[in-house]
């Protein structure tokens, strides 16, 4: 499943993919990290990304992304 969000909340930068992935029998949510719009069915990877800005004690969030495998 995808959803492309055009108006992002307060500390997101849109427009951009939201996708629900298959992973070990369950199925995680996550931001799309690729140019390549999202396919149902696709074969994804997980992948490092940062995901927030820098905190007042310098601080930079990281998290898992997907992208086409």
């Amino acid at each position: 499943s995808k959803t492309r969000i055009i108006e992002a909340p307060a500390g997101f930068v849109g427009p951009y993919w939201v996708v629900l992935v298959q992973l070990g029998g369950r199925r995680v949510v996550g931001q799309w990290a690729d140019e390549v719009e999202p396919k149902i069915g696709m074969k994804t990877v997980g992948v490092l990304r940062r995901i927030g800005e820098a905190e007042p004690a310098g601080v930079i969030e990281y998290g898992v992304k997907w992208r086409k495998a």
